[in-house]
């Protein structure tokens, strides 16, 4: 049997809406964004004083240090980032003033984050309040999934719920997240903004919002004599500190937009690729976070010709089929897709023209009803199908087109996007098959990697 080969299997969050939203960015004139202006910003560039503010006289963010504050050149997009390990009760945290609530009707708070998967339960990634008036952020609450609770004075505003048409689907699990739930990516860098104005309260993630909730979230409430800031702690009870990392701290005093936020960043697309397996040191390590491949049955990488060029690929060669444990195929843990609200996959790939059909280029599954597939032959040899199970085999989420056939024998790009509610499957950059409607759900990825799940790719 001819061998199928893979150059590079990667993730890369919200690529639609990023280009979307730079193409509408152009030429903007908006008057909100205008009157909008930097008021604070921390990069711990100097090390002399990593907490200055280099936007305004706004006293500089302080430390509180007990062994567990670091600072890292060049942690992301060449920015130093402050690391934080949690040792106990503000022990290690960040403190920024409440004066950049002080008269504000809104106010937008962003930076880049990356949440350790072993941060402790119910911690804060970021809290502030004056006594009267608080909001908490937590990445971490048991029982809302590992996922994020936001709340202002014990009102939940982002918090799952039970979503009983999934119960039992994940190995006898019960309460899944909701589609919608904000789910944390761990060990792995975001762009977070916080929006809070008298009107509404918004969270965006990476270039797109992902959660708006009405009331009155005006700034200048949670300022006050007694008022804080912190990031990493709480003031409010005896939960344990956070743990990860901010690069590039800004506070404006005024509620920019998803595009806004990109632009003051200088940041698109290619800046938030999560996951990337390229082969090219001839073994299956995702060169970016800790979710690296494993080799079952004859699967192998090594290096092939590739347009005149040698580059390392994952080479299958369609052994041990029957055998769903022992099968040739590369397996990662499923948890890796945990915290994309949008994603696209995109694979470098040679097919074999004696392909198999209903051969998968990739499955991710959590049991055999719910999965995420890539089919390069279902019925009939090469025809392409992408499936989402959402909670149970009869109600899937389908990508196809039975008039098209892969390219067989060469190498071929094939490339699947999910957005908030679409999704579209390219080959070699060309759409093949669309659909509207088409509703992805990260949620049923949603334990961390302690838990023992099973992911089969090839």
């Amino acid at each position: 049997m001819k061998t199928r080969v893979f150059k590079t299997i990667g993730i890369i969050c919200l690529l639609l809406v990023t280009v979307f939203s730079f193409a509408l960015a152009i030429g903007k004139n908006d008057k909100s964004y205008a009157d909008s202006t930097l008021i604070y910003q921390v990069d711990f560039s100097d090390s002399n004083d990593y907490g200055k503010n280099g936007a305004s006289n706004l006293q500089s963010a302080s430390f509180v240090n007990n062994g567990g504050v670091s600072f890292v050149k060049d942690s992301f997009l060449n920015k130093t980032a402050v690391q934080l390990t949690s040792t106990g009760v503000r022990q290690n945290y960040i403190k920024l003033p409440s004066d950049i609530f002080n008269g504000k009707t809104s106010v937008t708070i962003s930076y880049h984050l990356k949440v350790d998967s072993t941060l402790p339960a119910f911690s804060r990634e970021l809290e502030y309040g004056n006594g009267t008036n608080r909001m908490v952020y937590m990445p971490f609450h048991l029982a809302n999934y590992f996922g994020y609770r936001i709340e202002k004075n014990g009102v939940d505003y982002a918090y799952a719920g039970q979503d009983t048409s999934v119960q039992g689907k994940t190995e006898g699990k019960t309460n899944l997240p909701n589609v919608g739930t904000i789910l944390p990516l761990y060990n792995g860098w975001v762009l977070r903004s916080y929006v809070l104005t008298n009107t509404y309260f918004a969270v965006y993630q990476n270039g797109t919002e992902i959660l708006r909730k009405s009331g009155d979230f005006t700034a200048s409430q949670f300022y006050g004599a007694s008022g804080y800031v912190y990031l990493g702690a709480t003031d409010m009870d005896e939960t344990a500190d956070f743990s990860g990392s901010y690069a590039d701290i800004r506070v404006y005093d005024g509620a920019l937009t998803p595009t806004e936020v990109e632009s003051e960043y200088g940041v698109n697309y290619t800046n938030y690729i999560t996951d990337k397996w390229d082969f090219e040191n001839e073994n299956a390590n995702n060169s970016i976070r800790d979710y690296h491949g494993n080799l079952v049955g004859s699967a192998s990488v090594k290096k092939v010709d590739k347009d005149g060029k040698q580059v390392g690929v994952l080479a299958l060669d369609g052994t041990n089929s029957s055998d769903m444990l022992a099968r040739t195929s590369m397996t990662v843990h499923p948890g890796f897709i945990t915290g994309h609200r949008e994603m696209t996959i995109s694979v470098d790939l040679k097919i074999s023209s004696d392909i198999s059909s209903y051969a998968r280029v990739f499955e991710f599954a959590v049991d055999k009803t719910t999965y995420m597939a890539l089919y390069a032959g279902f019925g009939g040899k090469a025809n392409v199908r992408f499936e989402f199970t959402k909670d149970s085999n009869s109600t899937r989420e389908i990508l196809t087109n039975a008039d098209y056939m892969l390219p067989l024998d060469k190498w071929i790009n094939v490339t699947v996007t999910l957005g908030l509610n679409n999704a579209v499957l390219y080959v070699d950059g060309l759409p093949i098959v669309s659909a509207q409607g088409f509703k992805f759900n990260d949620g049923i990825y949603w334990d961390r990697q302690s838990d023992n799940l099973t992911s089969w790719e090839g």
